[in-house]
């Protein structure tokens, strides 16, 4: 499972001058989770994955100017994303057959 989620978060604490404990802390996690993340060691689920893209979206809790933060999608293997595809194409099926049922 390869995604770029650890490296952008990586670069992320350290291009805003954060601690893995200041960031689990906006995320509701422990800094161990961080860290596990961070090195690659765990992924986290989609829950945690939107909490760490909402919290990278400002460079600090005070300042509310936004910043490039960590999307969702970068913690997707390239399984995932092609999962996510195929799931997508399936629903565009499902819909156009319905309209024409109507």
């Amino acid at each position: 499972m390869i995604c770029p989620g650890p490296q952008l978060l990586r670069d992320w604490l350290k291009r805003h001058r954060l601690s893995q404990g200041a960031i689990a802390a906006r995320v509701g996690v422990t800094q161990a989770a961080i860290s596990r993340i961070v090195r690659g060691e765990a992924r986290p689920g989609l829950v945690v994955a939107e909490k760490i893209a909402t919290a990278t979206r400002f460079a600090s809790a005070e300042d509310r100017c936004l910043v490039e933060g960590v999307p969702v999608s970068a913690w997707l293997s390239a399984e995932d994303v092609r999962e996510v595809e195929a799931l997508r194409t399936t629903v565009f099926a499902v819909r156009s057959r319905s309209r024409d049922l109507l």
